[in-house]
């Protein structure tokens, strides 16, 4: 009877079974094909983000430039609500 219920505790317990240690020296080594592309299979067609970065950047090109002038015109106007005061 004891022999039943352990062939049974086994058997319900099978999915659970750890696999024997094997050495290193004896387990199947999986070499990867160096061939293989890993960036991008076929080329991208870019030129919407191209356009896109392009007209970013003359954007923000455009507003430097405004900064720029502005800052010129407050130096050269004179200063009105702080004016300075000559002893």
């Amino acid at each position: 009877m004891d022999v039943e219920i352990r062939e049974k505790r086994l058997e319900s317990a099978a999915p659970f079974v750890i696999p024997a240690f094997v050495p290193q020296e004896q387990r199947p080594v999986k070499k990867c094909d160096s061939e293989v592309q890993t960036v991008e299979p076929y080329f991208t067609d870019r030129t919407d983000e191209v356009l896109t970065l392009k007209k970013g950047n003359a954007s923000l090109l455009h507003q430097l430039e405004a900064k720029k002038k502005r800052v010129n015109e407050l130096e050269v106007e004179p200063n009105i609500r702080f004016p300075i005061l000559h002893f």
